[in-house]
C-alpha cells in the first residue's frame, strides 16, 4: 500500500506540473 501511495502522489504532481506547463 506504500508503494502504491507513493506512486500516486508522483502521478499527482506529474499531473499538476503537465496542467501548469499548459498555462506557460
Amino acid at each position: 500500500m506504500k508503494v502504491f501511495n507513493q506512486i500516486g502522489i508522483l502521478l499527482g504532481v506529474w499531473a499538476a506540473g503537465e496542467l501548469v506547463s499548459q498555462f506557460i
